[in-house]
């Protein structure tokens, strides 16, 4: 259900039109960065584009990276010219240029470094509250991108077990599986040497196991003994006008 609507009395085409997707391996055409942008927005202009871009944390490094070419530097096949955190980064900003009702960020940060992945969670909060009404769902297997999520919901064997905000789950549940989880990654995090904003070159391999479901509107975390990556929720609530989702005929 989407606002009281069933799914299935929705027009597909237009429900599509309104969902933002970036996954933990972007797609990338072999043709320029502007090309792949447009993909999102073909009537977006370069600065629209730009901004985006800006927004996602991407423009400097292609100034930087790329040369006089900027947007217009071809990618390669399935952007092999560009780092995964790169991929990412312009994956998102394609996402914003989109301006979707619905965004859906799978590990959409899990090849950056703390550094580059606080600059995009900054950009995906100041998104969030410049569109007003739009639902994110994040699933993430970073505490940073899970805490923040207006309701998480934790998933084992399946089963939802609980539910809340980060400070109600971890009141409510003290010895839950959110708790465990979050005891785990913060003990990781106070093992783990201080680090600077790494390079481009060296950014954190995208081959990540995912141990946590996030969304901005809803989260889930499931245990480390059942991975469930699929939320089984049967209502969002976007607030979307009727002429924005068209019903069939």
């Amino acid at each position: 259900m989407i606002d009281g609507t069933n799914i299935k009395d929705l027009n597909l085409r237009s429900l599509r039109q309104c969902i933002g997707y970036v996954g933990q391996e972007p797609v990338m055409l072999n043709t320029s960065i502007k090309e792949n942008m447009l993909l999102a927005n073909p009537d977006a202009t370069d600065k629209e584009i730009i901004q985006a871009l800006k927004d996602a944390n991407a423009y400097d490094f292609i100034m930087k990276k790329m040369g006089e070419k900027g947007i217009d530097t071809t990618v390669g096949t399935s952007g092999g010219q560009l780092s995964g955190g790169q991929k990412q980064r312009i994956a998102i900003a394609r996402a914003f240029l989109k301006k979707p009702r619905i965004l859906l960020l799978d590990e959409a940060t899990s090849a950056l470094d703390k550094f580059n992945e606080r600059m995009v969670q900054d950009a995906i909060d100041r998104y969030r509250k410049s569109t007003g009404n739009i639902t994110i769902i994040v699933i993430a297997h970073r505490l940073s991108t899970i805490k923040d999520a207006d309701k998480i919901c934790v998933l084992a064997n399946g089963k939802l077990v609980e539910m809340g905000n980060h400070e109600q789950i971890m009141q409510q549940y003290p010895d839950g599986v959110y708790a465990g989880f979050c005891k785990k990654q913060q003990s990781a995090e106070e093992e783990e040497p201080a680090e600077e904003a790494e390079d481009e070159i060296s950014e954190v391999p995208s081959e990540k196991t995912p141990v946590g479901t996030a969304t901005k509107t809803n989260a889930v975390a499931p245990s480390d003994s059942n991975l469930n990556k699929s939320v089984n929720k049967s209502m969002i609530n976007v607030e979307m006008s009727p002429e924005e989702i068209e019903k069939k005929e």
